[in-house]
């Protein structure tokens, strides 16, 4: 799972070479688009544990790993989650 940074992007470059490399990847926003903050500014936490509950959900019991740039690795960090290794 990947998250940008401050400029709004999901990271999509390093997603992609995740995925090449043969891992699940999830590239998301975590503001900027539909039903979310409109700009980097009192992102709600709960988004981020309401993903982790999906991606969960489907995945085999395997790790979740959380890359995130700048921000997006400040939003991540703020946040656990059992699921997470």
């Amino acid at each position: 799972m990947t998250f940008g940074g401050s400029e709004g992007s999901p990271d999509f470059a390093k997603a992609r070479r995740l995925a090449e490399a043969g891992y699940d990847t999830y590239a998301l926003f975590f503001f900027g688009m539909p039903n979310q903050q409109p700009m980097l500014s009192q992102v709600p936490l709960e988004s981020f544990e309401e993903v982790i509950n999906q991606v969960a959900a489907t995945n085999d019991g395997g790790p979740l790993t959380v890359i995130g740039t700048s921000k997006g690795a400040e939003y991540a960090a703020k946040r656990r989650h059992p699921v997470l290794r």
